[in-house]
């Protein structure tokens, strides 16, 4: 299995590599500054819990982050030895730059994926969760079991087409992450 995820990663490094190709930053940089955006401000310590990278690298990607302006750090206001982490306008523009290229990649593959797509985005979230404790690291939302398709939610719009459907329920997945984790 581990042969898998290491092939399943090195992949989706090298098709995000390809979606950001043009903008100045690395998949690692835009998943954490896209992590700022959707979840912050955060601290250094939150951002490496949720995102899986290592705090020291974290903390160096921050730096470089604050030396170009992309995010804004102010002082905790009750731990004297931390800092608050907040995106800036340049940040903000320098992830929508990357939305187009990173859009189509993810579109490509929902629709390569087809209905499959909400069962691959739990196995992972799944995947994530047993790592996580395989590891010793912090969890960063409720029981793994629970990112399934939800059976109480009616639609009575037009057709979704399966790429539609798979990226709507990993929305509903995404906001009952973030709820059971405020």
């Amino acid at each position: 299995m581990f042969w898998d995820i290491g092939v399943v990663a090195r992949l989706t490094e090298a098709v995000v590599d390809d979606a950001l190709e043009g903008v100045e930053l690395t998949p690692r940089q835009f998943a954490l500054l896209s992590l700022v955006l959707s979840q912050g401000p955060l601290t250094p310590g939150e951002a490496a819990e949720r995102s899986g990278i290592p705090a020291p690298s974290v903390s160096r990607l921050m730096a470089g982050f604050e030396q170009r302006g992309l995010v804004s750090e102010t002082d905790h206001p009750t731990d004297g030895r931390s800092r608050i982490v907040s995106i800036t306008e340049a940040g903000r523009e320098i992830v929508a730059d990357c939305q187009a290229g990173f859009g189509r990649a993810h579109n490509g593959l929902y629709d390569l994926l087809g209905t499959e797509a909400a069962d691959v985005v739990w196995s992972l979230r799944r995947l994530e969760w047993a790592l996580r404790k395989l590891t010793g690291m912090p969890e960063t939302g409720g029981d793994a079991t629970r990112f399934r398709t939800p059976n109480w939610i009616r639609y009575s719009g037009s057709a979704l087409t399966p790429a539609e459907e798979a990226e709507a329920v990993a929305y509903l997945n995404w906001m009952v992450f973030r709820r059971d984790r405020a």
